[in-house]
C-alpha cells in the first residue's frame, strides 16, 4: 500500500482525513528480482529499491552490512562448487562485523592514557571482527563503539541522545564524521574554554571504554569477553516478569552468553538507551554496568534450512522450546542448540514424521 506523505514516521491526527493511506501500489510495479544472474536472492532488512523507485515502501532501511556479508559467504561457497545445507547454516550464525572495516582504521596514531585504555586498543587492533562469546576484540570495540558516540552526541543532542545512540543511524553519522576531523561535531560543548579534536575524543573514548570494562568485568583483562558482556535471559511474560524472585527464577532461563552482535548476520540485539536516565520517567535511572547495555533484546527467533530437493532433510530452530509448561522438559531444551547455532530435523514427509517421533501427545476432548 502507498502512504501519504507522512509516511507513518510520528503520531499524527486521525480525525481530519489527510493522513490516510492513498491507494495500492501496482502489482506490476512492486519490488521483484526473478531468476538473478547471481543465483541467490539476498534480502537483510537492506534497501530493496533505489532513489529511482517512485513509490514509498518503508524508510527505516539496515544499512547493509549484513546483506553485504551474506552476499560475500555465498559467494565464496558458490565458488567451490555450491551450497550445502551445513554453510546455508553458518552463513545464519556468522558474527562478523563490517561496519569496523570502516571505524578501526582512524585509531591509527591514536593514544590511550590509561592502561585499560591501551587494552582496549590492542584488543581491538588485534581483532579478528567477529563475535564470539570468547572474542576479546569484540567486547573492546562495542565497549569503545558506545562510548564514541556517547563523546560525539551527548553534547549536542541532550536528552534525544537516549533515543539516538546505538542506532543504525549513529553507525552511519560516527562513519562519516571519521572522514571529517574538522567537523564541529567533535568539540565538546560542554567545554567552553577548550577545543576538542577527532584524536580527543577517540582517546577518551578508548579510556572511558577500559573503565567500563573494568567497573563491569573486573581487573583482569583476561575475562573482558563478549559472552560475559553479552547475554540472554529468555523471561516469560506473566509471571516471569513478575518481579517476584522466585517465580522469576522458576519462569525464566537465562543468562545465557550470546555470540552475534547488531549489525551481524547473527543479530542479537541490544538497547544503549538504559544507559541514560529517562527525562520522562524519574524512576528510570542510568545504568552504568555495561552487561545491561549489552543484554539481548532482540534476536532471530528461528532458523531455517531447506534443501527443496530434499524436503526431508529439512531443519530448524527456535529459540527455547516447544513447551509453554516449566515442568516440561520441552520448556527450553532447545536454548543450547539454538545459541550454538545447532539445529533439529524438520520432515515434512508422513513417513520420515513417523519415523523421527519418539513421542506422541493425544487430546482427547
Amino acid at each position: 500500500r502507498e502512504d501519504s506523505n507522512d509516511h507513518g514516521d510520528r503520531p499524527v491526527p486521525g480525525y481530519d482525513g489527510l493522513h490516510e493511506w492513498i491507494g495500492m501500489i501496482p502489482y506490476n510495479d512492486l519490488p521483484r528480482v526473478y531468476n538473478p544472474p547471481s543465483g541467490f536472492i539476498v534480502s537483510a532488512n537492506n534497501e530493496l529499491v533505489d532513489a529511482s523507485y517512485p513509490y514509498f515502501i518503508a524508510q527505516d532501511w539496515d544499512p547493509g552490512y549484513r546483506a553485504t556479508r551474506i552476499i560475500q559467504l555465498l559467494k565464496a561457497d558458490a565458488a567451490k562448487g555450491g551450497v550445502t545445507m551445513d554453510e546455508m547454516s553458518a552463513i545464519q550464525t556468522d558474527t562478523k562485523i563490517l561496519r569496523a572495516d570502516l571505524v578501526i582504521p582512524s585509531l591509527s596514531g591514536i593514544k590511550a592514557t590509561t592502561g585499560d585504555g591501551r587494552a582496549i586498543l590492542s584488543a581491538i587492533q588485534g581483532w579478528d571482527q567477529t563475535c564470539t562469546v570468547v572474542s576479546l576484540g569484540c567486547a573492546a570495540y562495542m565497549a569503545f563503539e558506545e562510548q564514541l558516540e556517547r563523546g560525539i552526541f551527548d553534547d549536542d543532542l541532550g536528552s534525544l541522545a537516549r533515543e539516538y545512540v546505538g542506532s543504525t543511524e549513529s553507525w552511519q553519522a560516527v562513519i562519516a564524521l571519521l572522514a571529517k576531523p574538522d567537523d564541529p561535531f567533535w568539540d565538546n560543548i560542554g567545554t567552553p574554554n577548550k577545543k576538542e579534536t577527532e584524536a580527543d575524543i577517540l582517546s577518551a573514548a578508548l579510556d572511558s571504554a577500559g573503565a567500563a570494562l573494568h567497573s563491569s568485568l573486573g581487573a583482569d583483562r583476561t575475562t573482558w569477553t563478549w559472552g560475559r558482556l553479552h547475554t540472554g535471559t529468555f523471561r516469560e511474560v506473566t509471571l516471569g516478569e513478575s518481579g517476584i524472585g522466585p517465580l522469576e527464577w522458576y519462569f525464566d532461563k537465562g543468562p545465557y552468553p550470546l555470540a552475534g552482535a547488531a549489525g551481524a548476520v547473527d543479530a542479537t540485539y541490544y538497547q544503549f538507551s538504559v544507559g541514560y536516565a529517562d527525562p520522562y520517567d524519574s524512576t528510570v535511572t542510568a545504568a552504568t554496568d555495561l552487561r545491561s547495555l549489552f543484554e539481548m533484546t532482540n534476536m532471530p527467533s528461528y532458523r531455517l534450512d531447506i534443501d527443496m530437493g530434499n524436503l526431508d532433510g529439512a531443519r530448524i530452530i527456535i529459540t527455547t522450546g516447544q513447551s509453554g509448561n516449566p515442568t516440561d522438559p520441552h520448556y527450553g531444551d532447545l536454548i543450547d542448540d539454538w545459541r550454538l547455532g545447532r539445529q533439529v530435523p524438520l520432515p515434512f514427509s508422513s513417513a520420515a514424521q513417523l519415523s523421527a517421533t519418539v513421542t506422541t501427545l493425544t487430546l482427547t476432548p
